[in-house]
């Protein structure tokens, strides 16, 4: 058995050629038969078309899916009633080869200029297959995998934030790199289901971070996610302004087939208050501008004393520091719902970012987890609707945090 991502078979039958082909995602979309070397060149030939025009790089799609067995053999089910998808119709060894030789390509125009050729890779995979994307030394392959450490299907504790992370990092190979893609943490499943309804920030297969979650905890899902070490933030657009879902009626929707809802989520960019958002000046767009465009909107928010846009900006400037590019982290479960993590240089200076994940008022108190910490810290960043402003002065032993939001600290060295 073969199934589709989308839902039912792989195979579909053509009249005309009187056989059947294959599709690992929609029937309009057969796959290409990567086993073959002329396909494989006619890639790489697409690649340096694009390369010769100049392009920085690339982000490649769907990666795991572009080779199935020879011998099409039927992927087993599993004791969870789910079909085996690894080593059957995705995730062969030749996927990462494949990747392998595309970096060898990017790696032929750097030699001529120095300029470095990105390649981002996405993948749905579990860390311990996506990390193959990264190759070795010797034979280099992304630069990194979109990395799906951050999802899952149910709202995840400060201990499972912990113990995710803590994995990651102790699973990371020497001298690679990651990217963050602000989202729920992942299941120990080997690959995350895109047939089931997930809930990742970030995404353009899901739906919008402000909508999961809850507008109040997005400035500190950013600042999870902007302030974590060694790798690269993934932003899906205006996640920076807490655009929400948008209505969608049926005949506004293009992917009916599909289980889960990932078109609220893709709605157009809402720049203004103008007609469309400021997005286009047609009477009418692909998909509708959510009816809150009136006030969630670019030019609202900087207009603002504080809003969502200008949280993201200060966090985008605050990881600029030396201290969150080269200093250590550490990871704590301040309460059940709590999650925190430091950052720290060699001089003691400290940034402690707290996040209330839950729904209750919670008490802090940082001299639990980080013995060295000055007795008083400087809110240098609150989320929106923290009780706390910039510039306040805390207590490290003991401070308030309402449900859902989230501060960044710095330690004073007196």
């Amino acid at each position: 058995m073969h199934m589709a991502v989308f839902g039912n078979t792989m195979w579909e039958w053509n009249e005309i050629r009187q056989q059947y082909y294959l599709h690992q995602f929609y029937k309009q979309q057969p796959d290409l038969n990567f086993w073959n070397p002329l396909v494989r060149k006619e890639i790489k030939d697409v690649l340096r078309f694009w390369l010769d025009k100049g392009v920085d790089g690339f982000r490649m799609d769907a990666v795991p899916h572009i080779y199935e067995r020879r011998d099409f053999l039927d992927s087993p089910i599993l004791n969870d009633g789910k079909l085996e998808k690894i080593d059957y119709t995705q995730g062969l060894d030749e996927c990462f080869y494949e990747v392998n030789d595309w970096r060898s390509l990017l790696d032929e125009y750097k030699k001529k200029d120095g300029q470095t050729r990105l390649m981002a890779i996405e993948t749905y995979l579990n860390f311990k297959y996506s990390k193959k994307f990264y190759g070795n030394e010797t034979n280099p392959g992304a630069h990194f995998p979109l990395n799906t450490c951050f999802f899952a299907e149910k709202h995840l504790s400060a201990r499972e934030y912990v113990d995710r992370l803590t994995e990651l990092f102790s699973n990371l190979p020497t001298g690679a790199w990651l990217s963050w893609i602000c989202a729920r943490l992942s299941s120990s499943n080997d690959s995350v289901s895109l047939h089931e309804p997930i809930r990742p920030i970030g995404n353009h297969d899901a739906q919008r971070a402000a909508s999961s979650y809850g507008l109040e905890l997005i400035d500190g899902m950013h600042m999870i996610q902007l302030l974590l070490p060694i790798g690269t933030p993934i932003v899906y657009m205006a996640d920076e302004l807490g655009m929400t879902n948008t209505y969608l009626r049926d005949d506004q929707r293009h992917y009916k087939a599909l289980v889960w809802d990932r078109e609220t989520g893709r709605t157009p960019f809402q720049w203004d208050s103008s007609p469309q958002a400021g997005f286009s000046n047609k009477t009418k767009t692909w998909k509708p501008i959510n009816p809150n465009y009136v006030t969630l909107n670019v030019k609202s928010q900087m207009a603002a004393r504080r809003s969502h846009l200008k949280i993201f900006k200060e966090i985008a400037n605050l990881r600029k520091l030396e201290i969150f590019c080269t200093g250590n982290v550490e990871l704590y479960e301040i309460s059940e719902y709590v999650f925190g993590f430091s950052r720290s240089n060699k001089f003691f200076k400290t940034y402690f970012i707290v996040v209330n994940l839950g729904s209750e008022m919670e008490n802090i108190n940082l001299n639990k987890f980080k013995k060295i910490l000055s007795p008083k810290l400087i809110v240098k960043i609150s989320s929106l609707f923290a009780e706390q402003s910039n510039g306040d002065i805390v207590s490290a032993k003991s401070f308030t945090l309402r449900p859902s939001a989230a501060l960044v600290l710095e330690s004073i060295i007196y």
